[in-house]
């Protein structure tokens, strides 16, 4: 699967086979859950698993996600627009 991340204002973000989702625990461990779709409360990272070249990033990660204001799955995309708790506007897609 592909995955692809875009800010709604900047068009920033990133493509590629790798979409996990980040939270810190109250110690300060790192959570996972890979292959996975927007959730509130976690950070989203999309992107390439492996190091790309040192000219291209390899990876866009969000700031923690506030609120899903869409979700609409078709038979060859999911997409979803959520708003980050640093009030930026992402769109996430799945393309089976």
């Amino acid at each position: 699967m592909t995955y692809k991340l875009v800010n709604k204002e900047t068009l920033s973000g990133d493509s590629g086979g790798t979409s996990v989702l980040l939270k810190a625990d109250d110690e300060g461990n790192i959570e996972y859950k890979s292959d996975a779709e927007p959730e509130v409360g976690w950070c989203i990272r999309v992107g390439s698993a492996y190091a790309r070249t040192m000219q291209t990033q390899d990876w866009w990660q969000t700031s923690y996600i506030k609120e899903i204001l869409s979700r609409e799955d078709n038979n060859n995309e999911i997409r979803i627009v959520f708003l980050t708790e640093s009030g930026s506007i992402y769109t996430w897609s799945q393309f089976k």
